[in-house]
């Protein structure tokens, strides 16, 4: 399903952050924050000014 590349996409960038920057793991989301829809949006933008949290 097109839902799981965007899951296993995710997956494959927190692993990535992890090797690069040595973060611990709670430092990123557990799931993804995204809609799949919402991420291949023309106008979708990630709004980094607030933590994951926000």
């Amino acid at each position: 399903m097109i839902e799981e590349v965007l899951l296993d996409g995710f997956e494959a960038g927190v692993n990535l952050w992890l090797r690069e920057t040595n973060l611990p793991l709670r430092t990123f989301p557990e799931h993804c924050p995204y809609l799949f829809d919402d991420a291949i949006a023309e106008n979708f933008l990630c709004d980094t000014r607030q933590g994951w949290e926000g």
